[in-house]
């Protein structure tokens, strides 16, 4: 949940050490309100400050709400636009870049695999998936993070897993971790490597979105 800050308290988030794979936070996409606009488009705007402040001490997330002219810093993401509307409130989150695509990684706390799919489409992205382990154990450094939700499912019929712009994988093609995967859970998350999960169970991992609007 939100973490509180007075009117204009300058806090450090805390956060692990980024891997070198990522510099600091560089831009920041706004994730409610007007989904898929970067910090950049509002550099004219009263956030700006707000961004300039959370960038330089490389915080992942911060919020701007114009009315009351409060800039907070925060350690994990809501939304505001949901589950309850606050109108004026502006969310940020930082962004990392692959193959050309922003990608973000929300974090509500507690959630199962089907929540965090929703929550990837809520802000106009996917659960994503890619078979870049090195690239994912990045993500989690850069996010200071031990683990995220990952957009594969199993085919119930065969060896197949797929993600959610229909592609295919094979079984044997997955960076599995030792052990993995167990039999009957047909969804994925990643901690220091690869597993699978039941969709319903609840574990307190973010979802890892890529944005495609």
């Amino acid at each position: 949940m939100w973490s509180y800050l007075a009117r204009w308290l300058l806090v450090v988030v805390a956060a692990g050490v980024p891997s070198g794979a990522f510099e600091e936070p560089s831009i920041y996409l706004r994730v409610d309100g007007e989904p898929n606009s970067t910090y950049e488009a509002f550099a004219a705007a009263g956030a700006s400050s707000c961004g300039v402040r959370c960038r330089n001490t490389g915080c992942r997330v911060w919020s701007w709400t114009p009315q009351e002219k409060l800039c907070s810093f925060h350690d994990s993401f809501l939304p505001s636009s949901f589950p309850s509307p606050q109108a004026g409130v502006q969310t940020f989150v930082a962004a990392v870049r692959l193959h050309g695509f922003l990608y973000v990684l929300l974090d509500v706390g507690a959630q199962s695999w089907l929540e965090a799919r929703d929550l990837c489409l809520k802000v106009k992205g996917i659960l994503t998936y890619t078979e870049d382990t090195e690239w994912m154990l990045s993500v989690l450094g850069f996010y200071g993070k031990d683990g995220f939700y990952l957009g594969l499912e199993k085919d119930p019929n065969n060896e197949l897993w797929f993600d959610q712009q229909g592609r295919a994988f094979e079984n044997s093609s997955i960076p599995w971790g030792l052990g993995e995967p167990d039999e009957g859970e047909p969804c994925m998350a990643m901690w220091s490597t690869v597993g699978n999960v039941y969709c319903e169970s609840v574990f307190a991992l973010p979802s890892l979105c890529k944005i495609t609007e």
